[in-house]
Formats: C-alpha cells, structure tokens, sequence
C-alpha cells in the first residue's frame, strides 16, 4: 500500500481499484467563517455514512488530510483551501466493491465582495418580496389539488388524508402570516433606516437598527452584487472554480471527478461558474451539479434578461435539484424566465440543462413538457407516424422533500434530512446513477418502474407524516397565540372606547390588580412630617392623585393607566409559556421522536434484501 502525499496537503490511498470522488461544497449568501459550510455539510454526511456501515457491521469510514482554516477575509490566491478526506472501507457484502475515498472541499466566498449600503438593498429588497407571495400562493394552490387523489401508485410516499389537510392549513397560515409581516415589516425597517441617518451613535448602535443592517447588508446585500455586479460575481465563482481545479490537480485531490453541492445562492455561484464561456476546462472535471434550496427562481424573478443567468448548463453534467416544501428562497422547482432570446422561441423558457444523449442513458431522463415535475411527459417525444421528431427537453432532475415544514426554517434544514436528502447525497457521489449505489438499495432489488426500495418508501412515508404532527403542534401554538394576541388588542381598543365616559376597568383575565388599585385610590394620604423629603413627595404626589381624580377625562384614566404595566406584565408571562411550551414539545419530545426514527430509517434502508437476524426479529415482532 502506497501513501502519496501531495503539495495540497492530502494523503490518499492509491492501491489499484480505489475510487476517488471530489466533492465542492458550496453555501449560500450569509457571514458564514471559512471552514465552517464544510463542517456544517460534511458532519451530518459523515455520521450518516457512519450509521449506515454500522448497521451493515462493516469497518466505520475514517477521515484523514483534514485542513480546515479560519481566515477573517477572502486573502486571495494565498488563501487554504478547507477540505479532508473520507475513507470509505469495502461494503460488507458487496462483491467485487472495495474501499473509495471521498475528497471534500469548500469554495467559501462569504467575504469576496463588497456590500452595497443599507439604502440600496432595503429599497431593492421590496422588489422580490412579492414574488415569494407569489410561489408561495401557487403551493398553496398545489396542496389543495393534491388533497383528493384520485389514485397512489404503489411506490408513492404521500402520507394519510390527515397529514395532507395538515399541510394545506400551515400553508395556508404561511401565506396569511408572511402578507401580514410584509406588511407591518417594511414600514418598521423604513422607520429603523430614517433613524439610521441620525448622526448619534446612541441611535445608530440601537441593536434593532444594528441587527437589520446586518441582515439586509450580508444576505440581500450579496444576493444583489450576484445579479448586478459583474465583476464581483466573476471573483465568488472563482472561488467554486479554484476548489474544483484543486480537486482534480495531481498535487492536489486527484479526484477523477467532482461532484459540486451547492445550497441557496451558492447554486447561483456554481451555476454561473459551471456555464461561463471562461471556465469550461473546468467545468468539464464535474460530473454533476446538486443544488438543494437553490436561489435561482429569486435570481431569475430579479433579473429575467440577464443574460449570464440563462446559459446551458454543460451536456455531460447532470443536474439534481433538491427543494423542500416550505423552503421561501427555493420557492418550488427551478423554473427559468419567459421570453424571446437566442436558442428558444418566443415565449418558451431558457434552456438551462440540455444534457448529451450518455447523460439522457445514464441517467434514465424523460422529457417533460415543462419544469413542473408532476407535469406529464412531453408529447412531442412521441411524434405521430411519418412526423418528423421534435428535439427533446429535459429539465433538471427536481424532487421535492419534506424538511420541517416551516417557512422559517425549512431553508437550512436539508442537512437534518437523513431520508430523502443525506442518503441522495451519498448515492449520488458514490455512482454514476443513484440508484445503482448500494447507499440507495442496500441489497435489494429494486422492483420495475420502481424509484426506491419498500425499506425507503416507508422511511419517507414516515418522516412526512411525523413532520406533520410537527406542524399541526405548532399551529395550534401560533393560533392560540394569535388568539390572544387578538383578545389583547379587542379589550385595549374597547377601554379606550369607553374610558372618556368613565372609569373602564380591564377584565381580571389580564390583570388581578384592578381592585387592589382602586382600593389604593380610596386610602386617605398621610399627613407630611416636615422636613422629610420623602413624606414631601408622597405629599405632592397624593395632591397631584387627587387633582387627577377630579378633573372629568383625566379622572377616568387613571385607575386603567395603571392598570396597564400589569396588563403588559400578564400577557408577557403568558406569551413566554406558550413559547416555552412550543420550544418544549418540538425541542425535546420531537428532537428526540425524530432522532429515533431517522437512526432507525438509516438501519433499514442499509439493511434492504438482507435476512432479518432473528434475535431482532423477534424483539420487533413482540414490540408490535
């Protein structure tokens, strides 16, 4: 056995046989630390691989060539490339599949560029909030149709009737909630920009203005150099493109491909990489191109004529897009812009994936009529007798998955998805063809026609329908919350109705202090001793009570005035332990229900076509 190290840095095993796949890493807008997208992607891929030996009682994966660093900026040429091995040992039962390295790399590119000022990008911020309205009005649209199937083929994961309305409601909650906070939202950020001008620093430090200028300026900031700055979009690409040349250099990875995984505007990045004119001896080292939460509809919503965001990605990579069903940046499958432009007719989309006909074989591709994945296949591949055939069109491979079903997390929750997200992964970088990987079918055979074994139909059948009990939790919390947010709001507005016709005492539910106040009011003051400061200001205090009392408006708000810090300081506490209830439940009863579940998914999705052990068999079989 033979160990090269190489000026990269990386040890890698070269015995005759191995197999050694590059694998970029790719993140999305943010201030992520470099190193960090390839501990956040790699660990959960790695302890996925891990259970998925053990339940096989093969040797773990090991790591080795770990170069991890933490540089504040992008330095340049002189900058470490982050990236490690994983040693993956022979499969056992596998015939004639011996051990395969996996070569991993980050292309960080959180720091190479200049953000725009906070005017700017609040201002260009409103101009793609009404298109995740849009989508997310059309998903809302799919559910409803979905609710009634008219039939389940056998390989379906769509859950029970239950799970399904579960879904459509929370949609549907979603759409009301992000009209309502775009709505209360804007005006409160135009508010924090005006008092931005203030030359004070008490008021430019105010943590409010701090924390909205940093989410505009990073996230929306960076996401609109992609789209509107040439030459700092040309500098984040490199960065994908210097990892991908290390990876498949001779003193570097040494990989015979490269795999590149990309999430969120990353997908931008690599999808502008993978198609400009200047880099195709690169882009020719990669074999596919995974985008999971892709901000490509964003950028083709933003920017629909800009040309370098319509190209044709290069035929010998596949494409596979993964997006989840609450996921506001993905918003659904990549659709490309309408319009006339060279290459398509007019009103037609642009042809981003037009794979070569080894691609279309390889990967057993249809043609569709149009993005939409559930759309039928096209018509026009099965021209009439005598009829000249129409070209194909191919989209990319798109398919949707279930993460948390919250619009506020489902974004960053792919890497929790052992079922249908972290098992695509490894059985895409394994083989040409996912499901010829052991990864995918374990030791089974996968029935015609079939996409998954009956092992991974009920693992994904059973995360949809765990994550909807999630959902149905915690739209009962946020409904109960609005509930009394709404009772909050009904009693204020009708004491100030009536309180200048007098005394308007508020309902014990919100405070137990009323009477108490009054009682107060009644108590004759002291007498002031003299030369006593406090019993002076009691005294003035109890004059200006009683001159308060006796003037008409003013002596009927008195009482509830005071009412209110208590009124305030009830609702507070009962806001807090709804909230500590909702973080209870899903953070602790969940977790934990969820971690069970994916551990025992990974089992059986290993453990496909092999005989059940018959120790084990009995146990479950006295469980049920």
């Amino acid at each position: 056995m033979a160990f090269i190290k190489g000026e990269g840095g990386v040890e890698g095993n070269e015995r005759e046989g191995n197999r050694r796949h590059g694998v970029v890493f790719v993140h999305g807008v943010g201030d992520q630390r470099k190193s960090d997208t390839l501990l956040d992607f790699g660990t959960p891929l790695l302890e996925w691989l891990k259970g998925w030996y053990a339940a096989r009682e093969a040797p773990a994966p090991r790591v080795a060539g770990v170069r991890l660093a933490f540089s504040p900026v992008d330095v340049g040429d002189g900058d470490p490339l982050p990236r490690g091995v994983v040693r993956l040992p022979a499969r056992s039962g596998d015939e004639g599949d011996g051990p395969s390295e996996w070569v991993w790399a980050e292309a960080w590119w959180a720091t190479s560029n200049r953000h725009p000022d906070f005017f700017t990008v609040l201002t260009w911020s409103v101009r793609y909030l009404w298109q995740i309205m849009r989508r997310l009005r059309s998903a809302t649209a799919q559910r409803w149709y979905r609710l009634f199937p008219g039939s389940n083929a056998p390989d379906s994961t769509a859950p029970p009737f239950a799970a399904r309305l579960v879904d459509l409601l929370n949609t549907l909650g979603m759409l009301v909630l992000y009209l309502l906070g775009s709505i209360a939202g804007y005006p409160v950020a135009l508010i924090v920009m005006l008092l931005a001008q203030i030359p004070i620093p008490v008021v430019q430090d105010f943590v409010l203005l701090r924390l909205l200028r940093r989410f505009l300026m990073i996230n929306a900031g960076e996401f609109r150099t992609l789209l509107t700055d040439d030459l700092q979009a040309s500098n984040m690409s490199r960065r994908v493109a210097d990892a991908v040349e290390w990876l498949v250099s001779e003193t570097g990875g040494r990989c015979r491909d490269v795999t590149v995984v990309a999430h969120s505007a990353g997908a931008v990045v690599s999808y502008a990489m993978l198609t400009d004119p200047a880099c195709v001896g690169t882009a020719a080292r990669v074999r596919k191109l995974i985008t999971l939460g892709s901000g490509l509809n964003k950028a083709w919503d933003i920017a629909p004529g800009l040309p370098r965001m319509q190209r044709a990605l290069p035929g010998h990579i596949h494409w596979l897009d993964l997006w989840a069903s609450y996921d506001p940046v993905a918003a659904g499958w990549l659709e490309p812009p309408l319009g006339a432009a060279a290459g398509r007719p007019p009103g037609g989309r642009a042809r981003i994936f037009a794979p070569d006909p080894e691609v279309v074989v390889a990967q057993r591709l249809t043609p569709r009529a149009s993005p939409d994945p559930y759309a039928e296949p096209d018509p026009a591949a099965e021209p009439a007798k005598g009829a000249a055939p129409a070209p194909p069109i191919f989209w990319p491979v798109s398919e949707q998955v279930t993460n948390r079903m919250n619009v506020l997390s489902d974004h960053g929750g792919y890497w929790a998805n052992d079922e249908q997200v972290l098992v695509r992964l490894a059985a895409e970088i394994d083989a040409a063809f996912y499901r010829d990987s052991p990864f995918w079918t374990g030791d089974a055979a996968l029935e015609p026609g079939a996409a998954r074994t009956e092992a991974m139909r009920r693992a994904v059948l059973d995360r949809r329908s765990r994550v909807s009990v999630l959902a149905a939790i915690r739209a009962a919390v946020v409904g109960s919350g609005l509930l009394l947010v709404w009772r909050f709001l009904a009693e204020l507005a009708a004491w100030a109705a009536g309180a200048l016709a007098g005394p308007a005492p508020l309902p014990s539910f919100w405070t137990v202090t009323y009477r108490e106040l009054q009682a107060m009011q009644r108590l004759p003051a002291p007498p002031p001793a003299p030369g006593r400061l406090v019993d002076l200001t009691a005294a003035l205090l109890g004059l200006v009570w009683d001159v308060a009392l006796r003037i008409p408006i003013v002596g009927g708000l008195v009482t509830p005035l005071l009412t209110i810090p208590f009124w305030a300081l009830g609702s507070a506490v009962l806001a807090v332990g709804v909230m500590l209830f909702y973080l209870w439940v899903p953070g602790v009863l969940w977790d934990r229900w969820d971690a069970r579940a994916r551990a025992r998914a990974n089992r059986a999705v290993a453990r496909a076509g092999r005989p059940a052990r018959a120790g084990r068999s009995a146990q479950s079989s006295g469980r049920r």
